[in-house]
């Protein structure tokens, strides 16, 4: 059985870090929740063309909406009333940049706990060449799951990454020509690429 050889270098990345700041700022100044009775208002700030994604979870992450802020639209509106008493989360996905929201539902209706809400740029994964630069962007300590599957289903390669603001080249040049799939998972979320070598 033939051995793979990877190169691993890890790149600092701070000065990425610093620059990429300002999306996730821009992603809460283009958000406003409001909440009346138990109704959630999500107004988004948009290009008509983009489109931004909408979840509502519980806090075992059991999704109990997803929905698309679409075109020219702006705002959706959410019933929340068939909802029992408890916590949610509020996640609201946009360029690449995902906000979490907790919000409560009591009897008086919904808190929005604006000072927990969480900004996370989602991983970034590209190819050039042969080389694949895996970017994950965190102020806490991450652990990322990367994955790369022929198209034949078994894995080429796999590797557990774990750090803050963390990037990683890996060489694929000794990997034969082909499709392959690329799985990063992270606490954040999971993302899948289709490469070709």
């Amino acid at each position: 059985m033939k051995t793979k050889v990877f190169f691993v270098f890890t790149l600092s990345i701070a000065f990425m870090a610093q620059s990429l700041m300002a999306n996730p700022i821009a992603l809460v100044e283009s958000i406003r929740i409001t909440a009346s009775q138990k109704h959630l208002k999500v107004d988004v700030a948009k290009t008509p063309d983009e489109i931004v994604e909408v979840t509502i979870e519980d806090t075992e992450g059991v999704v109990l909406y997803n929905d698309e802020i679409e075109k020219k639209a702006t705002r959706k509106s959410y019933d929340l009333r068939n909802l029992p008493a408890g916590q949610y989360h509020l996640i609201v996905l946009k360029n690449r940049v995902k906000m979490i929201q907790p919000f409560t539902i009591n009897t008086e209706g919904i808190v929005v706990h604006e000072q927990d809400r969480v900004i996370t740029p989602m991983p970034q994964v590209s190819l050039k060449g042969t080389k694949l630069d895996v970017r994950i962007f965190s102020s806490r300590n991450e652990r990322a799951f990367l994955k790369i599957v022929d198209n034949q289903g078994i894995t080429a390669f796999e590797e557990t990454i774990t750090g803050k603001s963390v990037a990683k080249r890996f060489d694929l040049k000794k990997l034969p020509k082909g499709v392959y799939f690329v799985e990063l998972t992270v606490d954040s979320g999971f993302d899948s690429f289709i490469i070709q070598l």
